[in-house]
């Protein structure tokens, strides 16, 4: 009984380890208090169209789909985690 119950926690924490190391792109908006999430390669591009002026967009490491932004001279703060 006691190999059972160690056999499925061990299969259970591997499972849990593979769905933690995915490689899913994830955009986070900040928007005063609210913080929207979205995920997938066209996650900045839905950010990036949610947002508005003073929003902070923070992205996951991964490969997004391009996002032509038009800034008309203004500037682009850049954080790297």
């Amino acid at each position: 009984m006691k190999a059972k119950i160690l056999l499925m926690a061990v299969l259970l924490t591997g499972a849990l380890k593979g769905v933690a190391q995915n490689d899913v792109p994830i955009a986070t908006l900040q928007h005063g208090d609210e913080v929207s999430v979205f995920v997938g390669v066209d996650a900045l591009v839905h950010a990036h169209e949610a947002a508005s002026d003073n929003d902070v967009i923070t992205l996951s490491p991964g490969i997004f789909n391009k996002v032509v932004i038009a800034t008309d001279g203004a500037r682009l703060p850049v954080r790297r985690w």
